[in-house]
């Protein structure tokens, strides 16, 4: 069953739908016109197409149980800026300061606890010591006399990245292609936020429906005003 086929336009036409589509599924590292995704398909080895890493590494952090968001949180911490003769800032972790800034919320966030055990535990693959901020706690988790906190719901900030990425390509099919962000038909409308739904749908990537797209775009204003979320 085809699902999707390529735009025969000579080139990206601006307000052509199809060609928007095509535009998400290319810019996020698939291949528009190859079978799998003209069928749903995953990747296939003809195409080779594969998401991009900044895509992959955003929806990975936005999926539970998190274990990449934990592991992003972890190699976060404690990075110290140091300024070069060259004028350029090199940063680098400081692992008593990153044991520090862990050890804070491991008793409250599960994203916390699982950051600091996945640190202690490459503190200890790569033959090092471990910080003394998570000595003790670590000893305990690894034995199991302490247990990670229980997590309710969704957990907030996951899909930080990610939506910021949604809100990014929904500003392209807007200024590029030249469609509108919205539709007053939600089934059948031809926006921007469709365009990005129907991309997500042949990708196999969630959100995948229109509303939710929408209600990313609809937080477009928060999601860019901070270079950086307050935690990762």
């Amino acid at each position: 069953m085809i699902l999707y086929s390529p735009c025969d336009c000579d080139a990206p036409y601006e307000g052509c739908y199809r060609c928007a589509v095509g535009y998400v599924i290319n810019t996020m590292g698939g291949v528009d016109h190859c079978e799998c995704i003209a069928q749903g398909n995953p990747f296939c080895e003809k195409c080779g197409g594969r998401l991009h890493s900044d895509f992959e590494e955003a929806f990975a952090r936005a999926a539970a149980p998190y274990d990449r968001l934990a592991k992003a949180r972890a190699q976060s911490k404690g990075m110290v800026g140091q300024d070069r003769a060259s004028g350029v800032t090199w940063f680098s972790q400081d692992k008593e300061l990153a044991a520090a800034d862990l050890i804070a919320d491991v008793d409250d966030d599960p994203v916390s606890f699982d950051a600091a055990l996945w640190f202690v535990a490459e503190q200890v693959r790569l033959g090092q010591v471990v910080p003394e901020p998570l000595r003790e706690w670590g000893y305990k988790a690894i034995r199991g006399t302490i247990k990670r906190p229980a997590g309710q719901g969704k957990y907030i900030g996951a899909t930080f990245w990610r939506d910021r990425l949604i809100v990014e390509l929904l500003e392209d099919l807007v200024k590029e292609q030249k469609l509108r962000p919205t539709s007053a038909d939600a089934d059948k409308g031809l926006s921007a936020c469709h365009a990005v739904a129907q991309a997500f749908q042949l990708l196999k990537l969630k959100p995948n429906s229109y509303q939710s797209i929408r209600r990313i775009w609809s937080r477009r204003k928060n999601l860019l005003s901070y270079k950086f979320p307050e935690s990762v």
